[in-house]
């Protein structure tokens, strides 16, 4: 979603909150190893209005360690 979100920002939404959706339904609780793709997905919990934690790996190794 990285070089989708520059070319077509639109369909790079469309995409993050269809993604964040399927998520939620998963976990409401959604750890991300890529900075990209935490930006992304943070934009698609912004854009769905679904309420879904969103962590960092990093935040998650610092709290636990």
């Amino acid at each position: 979603m990285g070089l989708l979100s520059r070319h077509t920002p639109e369909v790079a939404g469309k995409v993050a909150s269809n993604r964040v959706r399927e998520l939620a339904r998963l976990s409401r609780n959604v750890i991300v190893q890529c900075p990209i793709c935490y930006v992304n997905l943070r934009r698609g919990v912004k854009l769905s209005g679904v309420e879904v934690n969103l962590y960092d790996i990093a935040e998650v190794i610092e709290v636990s360690g």
